[in-house]
């Protein structure tokens, strides 16, 4: 793929994000409108993505995030980066609170072996140093199930993997309410990868400080249905102002958690039934309760 072409398949999926933030219907006359938006506002961000994939090649995964983080917002506190073992099947299954937590996280992990499952719009599909570390998922049933597959297929490998289990755009904990809640949504599939790679331990991460306050108060923000549809608007604002002002500074101030890693066997151990899921979202809880109430006291 040629520059141009890489920076075509941004700006076409950057017009096919803006009506899914927005909630809007894909017809000729949305994408009118969203090309023209993207084009006074989406070229700043299309370039940094360039550059960023660019770094990954010259450089690394971790270097390229570092480098975005420098712009977005550095890691405020991190806490248990110790945890995370130096090789092995690992999954990393984090909280989703906003636009860049992946690459917070990425920037601090000391593995070169990692796959991100991502799913909705296409964004990093053919970014050709990027891709090589994304497990893509349109969301399709048939679609899952291929992840699914490689995503066992690489824990099997001896991979680590990042994960987002609820699928879905997550409260920011630091200051919205929920965040304990969605754990419950959590998709089953975690389970079944730890079943289907029995050597991989499940680590869980919580992230915070992403999303700042004051976007959510944006009037477009304000009008969206509910919190989750809210939070999405709130994003884009936010992302459209950090890359379009220039020196703003970073607008997030990330705080970030690693828990304890835990084998399959010791999940099993933890709950009635062998409920391995359950034993999962009760690790995470209190690795929530225990971010939280860190930043509390």
């Amino acid at each position: 793929m040629t520059q141009r072409e890489l920076r075509d398949h941004l700006f076409e999926t950057s017009v096919q994000g803006i009506l899914y933030v927005l909630n809007l219907p894909d017809t000729q006359g949305t994408r009118r409108v969203a090309r023209r938006v993207c084009r006074r506002l989406f070229g700043n961000i299309i370039e940094a993505a360039v550059v960023f994939d660019q770094m990954i090649r010259s450089e690394s995964l971790q270097a390229a995030s570092r480098w975005l983080c420098e712009m977005c917002g550095q890691p405020q506190s991190v806490a248990g980066l110790e945890n995370i073992p130096p090789n092995g099947p690992v999954i990393l299954a984090s909280n989703h609170p906003g636009y860049y937590e992946t690459m917070v996280i990425t920037s601090l992990l000391p593995r070169d072996d990692l796959k991100v499952v991502v799913g909705g719009v296409p964004y990093f599909t053919e970014m050709p140093n990027t891709s090589q570390f994304i497990l893509y998922t349109d969301m399709s049933a048939k679609s899952r199930v291929r992840v699914l597959r490689e995503a066992v297929s690489h824990l099997r490998q001896g991979g680590i993997l990042l994960i987002y289990p609820t699928g879905q755009t997550d409260p920011d904990p630091d200051w919205l309410s929920g965040a304990r809640q969605r754990i419950r949504d959590w998709s089953p599939s975690l389970g079944v990868m730890l079943r289907r790679a029995p050597a991989s331990l499940f680590l869980p991460v919580v992230i915070s400080g992403i999303l700042n306050p004051k976007f959510f108060n944006h009037p477009v923000a304000r009008v969206q249905p509910n919190q989750r549809y809210r939070q999405r608007v709130a994003e884009l604002f936010q992302m459209l102002q950090q890359f379009n002002r220039p020196g703003i500074g970073p607008l997030s101030s990330p705080r970030i958690r690693f828990g304890q890693p835990a084998s399959l066997g010791m999940l099993m151990a933890e709950s009635p039934d062998n409920d391995v899921m359950m034993a999962v979202q009760a690790r995470a809880k209190d690795l929530l309760d225990l971010h939280i109430a860190n930043r509390q006291g």
